[in-house]
């Protein structure tokens, strides 16, 4: 018996160890169950309250309209279109990293697309539950395609979004600009604070400019929604408020006037107001179609405008940089008459001898005995060569910019460049050289190194007409509509040039030579029944002092830019204009013609010469017609 108690009490003993142990797992499960319902409902239970509430309840944004853009009588230039964008919600995706198989088969063109789409939203941070655009302006077939398989792609859904429109096409495509997905460098920037990673904003020209200004105040859906994140009730409704419409100072008449008849030539136009700065027209060739950006331009594309070397995205007017040939001649005769230099006289027998090399006029046989006012109207280059060595290239420099050169005229276009004008000190900086006499001698006819803008000439002339008032150049002119019209900017007096009255009253006579005299090299640019005052240039792209100016068309790339600047009527000037044509030969046949034939079109519309806006406050703009209303998104 003794050897059988035994075994039994040890079973027994065996027994209760494991119950014991037993026992206490069960007491640490129970423990731990208890810890994690804890952390869930207690320390984790907001957050998971609220991601459960999103599976139920989602709030989407309304994008509002963009304001509108219109010219200065109203003229609709850039608007709102309704479009239909494909886009994912990641957090409805079976897979949130990878979309479905189905979307890839209906758009296998499209894959590289999308997935750059999803990783592009992931480093922006776009919080899950908002959508991912992944395609723009669906075509009626593919929206036809994706609603037919919706239900083997849960995630994937349509959006109506207001998407932008231009049109008029390619019309002011440069001043005007366009929209485009808002990139991570702006959405870094404090300037852009409040946007989100989908948002598309101004890119380029007025559009970027007066972003804020155009921008509305969004709008916002509270929806519920089921487990695939179909809506089953809209709860609330918060309406999108549009953006305030932008004025600005040209006229869309004139500025196709403008364009047409640079069509076709590479180079750029410029029209300013001298009253008070406003630009009347500003065209640029080559030009672009905005409608490509707001659709939605593919990489392929965008590679290709980039590479296009005719850079036809690089608006010349205000970016592009040109030798100004003999328009500079204005620069290098202010700076005579100041330094009491105006009654030198020059023999001009062709050109001028300067430390063994010869420097030639642009009049093989030579302008004779000759004075300033004269040299201005004939564009004498060895009067100027003169000129230049007495003035030396300090003075030169300096009276440049006191006319406005070599600097940003600020106006309201982002990108302007500031060119060039150099100087001793300049040489010695970038090129670690000293200046040379020759320098001086190539800079006084506006070669060489200097280099300036169409809209810089544009000012200075505008300024010489004007009484010598340097203006800021602006295109913005108000904001707003109806009652709530309010003006920008506006005019901006910002120097005055160095001239006295008696020398900018002589500076005028001898630039209106040079279009309405016998001999002026401006005589196309002539307008019946109005005195034009201007000044020709012809800019050397390559060093040509013995080369015959007349190149074959083949060799097109070597000819000189042809260069006119002008202001009219002369008495009472109400226009100003800057036309440069690239590779366009003789300043006085390419160019001014050009500007001629703007000046007759300008004073066949007597209105153009209003005042606009006027500078009492009063803005002489119609009330137009408010835009069709986009689609409202859906979610």
């Amino acid at each position: 018996m003794a050897p059988a108690l035994h075994h039994r009490q040890t079973e027994i003993t065996q027994i209760r160890r494991r119950l014991t142990w037993l026992a206490a797992l069960l007491f640490l499960g129970i423990v731990g169950v208890v810890a994690r319902l804890w952390f869930l409902q207690v320390l984790e239970g907001e957050r998971y309250a609220n991601l459960a509430n999103r599976n139920i309840y989602r709030v989407i944004r309304l994008p509002a309209l963009r304001g509108t853009i219109r010219d200065r009588n109203g003229v609709l230039l850039a608007g709102n279109r309704p479009a239909y964008n494909l886009v994912a919600v990641t957090e409805d995706l079976a897979d949130r990293r990878h979309l479905p198989e189905t979307l890839y088969r209906l758009f296998p063109e499209e894959a590289a697309a999308f997935d750059a789409a999803l990783a592009s939203a992931r480093a922006k941070r776009i919080p899950s539950f908002m959508p991912v655009l992944l395609k723009e302006d669906l075509a009626w077939q593919e929206m036809a395609a994706v609603e037919q398989h919706a239900a083997e792609m849960a995630g994937i859904t349509i959006a109506a979004v207001p998407v932008r429109h231009y049109p008029e096409g390619e019309l002011a495509a440069h001043l005007l600009g366009y929209v485009g997905k808002i990139n991570e460098q702006q959405l870094a920037s404090p300037d852009y604070a409040g946007y989100a990673g989908n948002d598309e904003v101004g890119q380029s020209g007025v559009e970027r400019t007066y972003q804020s200004v155009m921008r509305g105040q969004d709008g916002h859906q509270l929806i519920q929604v089921d487990s695939l994140g179909r809506v089953q009730q809209v709860l609330s409704v918060s309406t999108p408020v549009a953006g305030p419409d932008l004025y600005l100072t040209l006229d869309s008449r004139f500025q196709r006037e403008a364009e047409r008849l640079l069509a076709g030539r590479r180079g750029a136009v410029v029209a300013l107001d001298p009253r008070n700065g406003a630009v009347l027209a500003l065209a640029s060739f080559p030009t672009f179609d905005p409608n490509r950006f707001a659709s939605g331009l593919g990489a392929a594309d965008w590679q290709a405008l980039q590479s296009d070397p005719s850079m036809p995205l690089m608006n010349r007017a205000s970016q592009g940089q040109y030798p100004p040939g003999s328009v500079f001649k204005i620069v290098v005769a202010v700076g005579a008459m100041e330094d009491d230099l105006g009654g030198v006289g020059v023999f001009c027998n062709g050109a001028l001898a300067y430390h063994g090399r010869r420097y030639r006029c642009w009049k093989k046989t030579g302008h004779g005995q000759i004075d300033l006012h004269r040299a201005v109207v004939e564009s004498c280059d060895v009067f100027f060569y003169e000129l230049g060595l007495r003035l030396g290239i300090g003075r030169i420099a300096h009276y440049a910019r006191c006319l406005g050169l070599g600097r940003p005229t600020g106006i309201d276009l982002p990108g302007e460049s500031a060119a060039l004008i150099p100087d001793a000190a300049w040489k010695r900086k970038h090129r670690h050289e000293p200046w040379w006499g020759g320098e001086t001698l190539s800079t006084a006819i506006g070669q060489g190194f200097v280099l300036t803008t169409p809209l810089q000439l544009a000012r200075m002339i505008a300024a010489i007409g004007a009484e010598g008032v340097v203006r800021r150049p602006f295109v913005g002119a108000a904001a707003g509509s109806g009652a709530a019209l309010r003006p920008l900017a506006g005019r901006q007096d910002v120097g005055v040039l160095p001239l006295s009255v008696a020398h900018l009253e002589g500076l005028r006579n001898a630039l209106e030579g040079a279009v309405e005299g016998q001999h002026g090299t401006g005589g196309q640019a002539r307008v019946k029944a109005v005195r034009v005052a201007g000044k020709t240039g012809t800019a050397q792209v390559v060093g040509m002092e013995e080369v015959p100016r007349e190149v074959p068309e083949a060799g097109k790339h070597h000819r000189d830019h042809a260069l006119f600047v002008c202001f009219a009527p002369v008495e009472a000037p109400t226009i100003a204009i800057a036309v440069v044509v690239e590779h366009g030969g003789h300043g006085g046949e390419s160019a001014a013609p050009i500007a001629g034939a703007l000046l007759d079109w300008y004073f066949r519309h007597p209105e153009m010469a209003e005042v606009y806006p006027q500078d009492a406050g009063k803005l002489p703009l119609p009330a137009p017609s408010p835009p069709p209303a986009a689609a409202a998104p859906t979610p």
